[in-house]
């Protein structure tokens, strides 16, 4: 498999220099570090978003639920939960519906800031994964080939998670409050991954597109 490295950690000048292809964020129109979503990505990224919607509007029923029929102490603690989640949740759908809708290179972190302010994509462990797979598939098309990638390997992961997680909030197992408390929860996992993982491989110029969580783990938990 071809690694895009050399799109990755090249200057835009370099780049057009050594005659590289450079993606064009049709956004802002600029050359940025990471590819755009193929076909095959913004699929996923429209599977995901639609997941993550689902989980607002079925946490916000039951905060509404919660606010007008009960209000214990349990109640009110798992409401303020609830609302950081949906608000994070929010956050991620809008992120990745700007990825999918306008096909903009980057992470879900850097999509608002890059659409409303026009900052600069960076090269992080996501858009490392994510180059191996758009670049595999502008070269083979669309092929089983992508399901070897650690990029698709991740998206369906999180989507066959994310499909565990909705079951668990739309039916009737646990009580409202205990679903709240799950989508506060899933929030600050994500939040998490974000002020470590993520922000830790930003600008790292040791990406493979492979192998690379293990690697930053080892190295956060080395520090």
């Amino acid at each position: 498999m071809i690694l895009p490295l050399q799109l990755l950690y090249h200057t835009y000048e370099h780049s057009l220099q050594m005659n590289d292809e450079v993606d064009i964020c049709p956004h802002c129109k600029n050359a940025q570090h990471a590819t755009l979503p193929q076909s095959f990505r913004r699929f996923l990224v429209f599977a995901i978003m639609s997941g993550f919607f689902l989980i607002f509007i079925l946490a916000l029923i039951n905060i509404i639920n919660l606010i007008q029929f009960d209000k214990s102490w349990y109640s009110l603690i798992s409401i303020a939960i609830g609302m950081w989640g949906i608000a994070y949740v929010g956050y991620l759908c809008i992120s990745f519906s700007l990825i999918g809708f306008l096909r903009l290179p980057g992470c879900e972190f850097v999509t608002i800031p890059h659409v409303l302010f026009r900052k600069r994509v960076h090269i992080c462990v996501d858009t490392a994964l994510n180059a191996v797979l758009d670049t595999l598939q502008k070269k083979t098309g669309l092929s089983f080939l992508l399901m070897k990638t650690e990029s698709a390997q991740k998206w369906v992961l999180g989507l066959i998670l994310q499909v565990i997680f909705l079951l668990i909030i739309a039916s009737d197992v646990i009580g409202k409050e205990p679903k709240l408390i799950l989508v506060g929860i899933l929030s600050s996992v994500y939040f998490t991954y974000d002020k470590t993982v993520h922000r830790d491989s930003i600008g790292c110029t040791d990406l493979t597109g492979s192998g690379d969580y293990a690697k930053i783990i080892k190295r956060i938990l080395s520090s």
